[in-house]
C-alpha cells in the first residue's frame, strides 16, 4: 500500500514541477551563474557578477548579485515571484537599505526583461532591464525617473557572461 501511495505522489508532483518550469519559461535566460560583468555609470567603473536560482521548489527565482566600484562593495538580493492575475513581481533588497518593489515584464526578441518599481508618492522610480545580446552576453541597464516623472536616465549600464 506504501508503495502505491508513493507512486500516485510522484505522478501528482510531475505534472506541478513541469508547470512551475513552464511559468518560468519567459525569464528561464536569466537562469544561471553570470560572471565577468563590467559596467559603468554615475558610480564609476564597476565589474562583479550576479546569479539567478529557482528556489522552494521552483515556485521562485531568486537573484544574488555583487558588484565593486570605487565606492566600495555592493551587495543586492531580489526574489522573482508570479502572483496570480498580477504576472512576475520582484522585491529587491541590498546592502545601502534599498527595497524596491518590482513588476517584471519579459520581452520576447531577443529574450529580455524589464523591472519596474512600483509608483511611491515622492519617491524616484526604477527600472532594470536586462537584453540578451548576439554575442550570448546579457546587457543589463539601470535608470532612474525623478518622482511623479517617466523621464528615465541611465544611472549604470553593463554586460555579464554566463559561465
Amino acid at each position: 500500500m506504501r508503495s502505491v501511495v508513493l507512486v500516485v505522489a510522484f505522478v501528482l508532483a510531475v505534472p506541478l514541477a513541469v508547470h512551475a518550469a513552464d511559468d518560468w519559461a519567459p525569464l528561464s535566460f536569466l537562469i544561471g551563474d553570470w560572471g565577468d560583468c563590467t559596467g559603468s555609470g554615475a558610480p564609476g567603473a564597476s565589474t562583479g557578477r550576479f546569479s539567478v536560482e529557482p528556489q522552494v521548489g521552483g515556485h521562485a527565482l531568486l537573484r544574488r548579485n555583487t558588484a565593486d566600484t570605487p565606492q566600495g562593495r555592493h551587495e543586492d538580493l531580489m526574489m522573482i515571484f508570479r502572483t496570480p492575475g498580477q504576472g512576475f513581481r520582484a522585491v529587491y533588497v541590498d546592502n545601502e537599505d534599498h527595497v524596491i518593489q518590482y513588476t517584471v515584464t519579459p520581452t520576447a526578441d531577443p529574450a529580455g526583461a524589464v523591472f519596474l518599481s512600483d509608483e511611491a508618492p515622492g519617491m524616484p522610480r526604477f527600472r532594470l532591464t536586462y537584453q540578451m545580446k548576439p554575442d550570448a552576453r546579457i546587457g543589463v541597464v539601470f535608470a532612474i525617473a525623478p518622482p511623479g516623472g517617466n523621464d528615465f536616465k541611465t544611472y549604470t549600464e553593463g554586460s555579464c557572461k554566463k559561465r
